[in-house]
């Protein structure tokens, strides 16, 4: 969480803080002193449908929120609640951990806002999910796994990438969550 924290601080956010959500689950008058959330997984959250209904319901009060790897995947280190359940993801909640050395491969829309200025990134820390109803692809990863999707009104954005520590990647990841953040926010 704090290597997440560390590479999205030099982009000018007015607060970025963290909360381990495999201790416990952050209220929703929390998370609603913030325009945006990230939330990943490598344990389970300390309550699943909890956490989903939190996020649920900041959504509904005009939340963004970005999730990387695990949060779709179906297996018990998840977010559930009404988040998996109320159409809010662009992913299904099915993916598995191929864990692919990786590149980025196919951009389908590199106009979007939350690809500019991506150039380069490479995984070997990732899920592949499916898309959802609704769910937007704007990358690939090189393997054909989706790297990046968006819901239909742009307040979700996936990833399918583990930040949790910076060896699992490099290139442009901490960008394309700046940018998942921002455009989270604008819709």
């Amino acid at each position: 969480m704090s290597h997440v924290q560390s590479f999205l601080t030099p982009f000018g956010f007015q607060a970025v803080d963290t909360f381990d959500h495999s201790t416990g689950t952050p209220t929703l008058t929390q998370v609603q002193a913030y325009d945006a959330v990230v939330v990943f997984t490598s344990l389970g959250p300390n309550d699943p449908v909890l956490l989903g209904d939190v996020l649920a319901d900041f959504l509904d009060g005009g939340g963004g929120l970005v999730t990387g790897s695990y949060v779709h995947s179906g297996s018990g280190i998840d977010v559930q609640g009404r988040f998996q359940t109320g159409g809010f993801s662009p992913f299904n909640f099915n993916d598995t951990n191929p864990n692919s050395i990786t590149s980025l491969g196919t951009v389908y829309l590199p106009d979007h806002p939350i690809m500019a200025n991506i150039a380069t990134l490479t995984t070997t820390s990732n899920t592949d999910p499916t898309l959802a109803p609704g769910g937007t692809p704007l990358a690939d990863w090189a393997t054909g796994i989706t790297a990046v999707a968006v819901n239909t009104p742009g307040t979700v954005a996936s990833i399918t990438q583990y930040v949790g520590n910076a060896t699992f990647y490099s290139g442009d990841i901490p960008q394309l969550f700046t940018n998942a953040i921002l455009f989270t926010v604008s819709n």
